[in-house]
């Protein structure tokens, strides 16, 4: 059959050319299971040559879905969760749904706004959870959750075990005969039993040493993440006894800690060791490089994205909690470390 070269091509001209279903060639395009692989490379064959596309507006209008998942990100400028969007919006677009990204400084707001605009599904931080779980239910709108910790075990939500990691991070520091560790955030440190300041505290005690707890210091409205390393190394070093090793909440915190240290005219490692949380590129391009614990930020995204996708498919699916792992990463940001290992 041919095209008038003026006319769109259809899903109808599609099936023809691969010589299978309309139905088969809707499941190659909606992402759904029941297709063998050779059949599936001739639909995508077809669509390729003939130029086909799509019509989600109808495909809107007879399924009753928007095909969009809003993310719901804390900051936006922070590349920990700009990956995290990256990975989920890979997965998403596969299935043909569009993504949209938000930084939910209002969580509420954000959450009525993203409502309106007829999301099928949300995906958001571990920090919205309580104020934003009645609000999608009560709607009817599902959601899976990421950087979640691991001993929370929310159902549909992706998990790492920052206490364990910290437990472990602290223990090759104090190995390294470091025997004051400090620990900057932006954020409240005692919220539940697991938190970081728990960990450090457990830490300490494991390795024999003392716990100071005005060695964690939580900087309430930084200016941005690199002002919080900033404020936080200069308040940690009106102490007394200052910290010879200081862990940020992320990499750009630890930055802003390494400008502190300047300031101070302090010496990196010699002075203080330095350890950031995330493993961003530009670590490796600090004087010293960064140390920091490498955290899975894409493989967030992409296992939050395909936990929704079995709830949009299922409502009544039951979703796991899954914890991912990870990685500790000394640079020469840590005293005892050489360059390289």
């Amino acid at each position: 059959m041919s095209k008038d070269s003026g006319s769109k091509p259809t899903i109808i001209d599609v099936s023809q050319k691969a010589g299978v279903s309309v139905s088969t060639v809707s499941r190659v395009i909606n992402g759904t299971t029941g297709v063998r692989p050779e059949p599936r490379e001739r639909v995508l064959m077809a669509i390729a040559e003939l130029g086909y596309r799509p019509n989600y507006s109808a495909r809107s209008l007879k399924t009753q879905r928007s095909f969009s998942i809003f993310v719901l990100v804390p900051e936006i400028d922070n590349p920990y969760y700009t990956e995290i969007y990256h990975g989920a919006r890979m997965s998403l677009e596969e299935k043909g749904y569009m993504t949209y990204l938000f930084e939910a400084t209002d969580a509420e707001k954000v959450l009525r706004s993203v409502m309106n605009r007829g999301a099928d599904g949300i995906i958001m931080d571990a920090r919205y959870y309580k104020q934003a779980t009645p609000i999608l239910e009560s709607a009817g709108i599902p959601y899976t959750v990421y950087n979640s910790p691991s001993q929370l075990a929310l159902p549909g939500s992706v998990c790492i075990n920052l206490y364990a990691t910290l437990l472990e991070l602290c223990s090759r520091l104090y190995s390294l005969n470091h025997q004051r560790i400090g620990y900057i955030t932006d954020r409240p440190v005692k919220t539940h039993a697991h938190d970081r300041f728990h960990a450090l505290k457990k830490a300490a005690e494991l390795a024999g040493v003392p716990f100071d707890e005005e060695l964690v210091c939580a900087i309430s409205s930084p200016q941005d993440q690199f002002d919080c390393g900033y404020q936080g190394l200069l308040h940690l070093f009106e102490n007394k006894n200052p910290p010879d090793a200081v862990i940020t909440i992320n990499d750009h915190a630890a930055i802003g800690a390494m400008a502190g240290a300047q300031k101070l005219g302090l010496s990196i490692p010699q002075d203080l060791s330095l350890v950031g949380f995330d493993n961003t590129a530009v670590g490796i391009y600090t004087t010293p490089p960064l140390s920091s614990v490498h955290l899975p930020t894409r493989i967030q995204g992409e296992t939050a994205a395909l936990m929704l996708l079995d709830r949009i498919a299922d409502p009544q699916f039951p979703l796991p909690a899954i914890t991912l792992d990870t990685e500790i990463i000394l640079r020469s940001s840590v005293r005892g470390i050489k360059e390289g290992h």
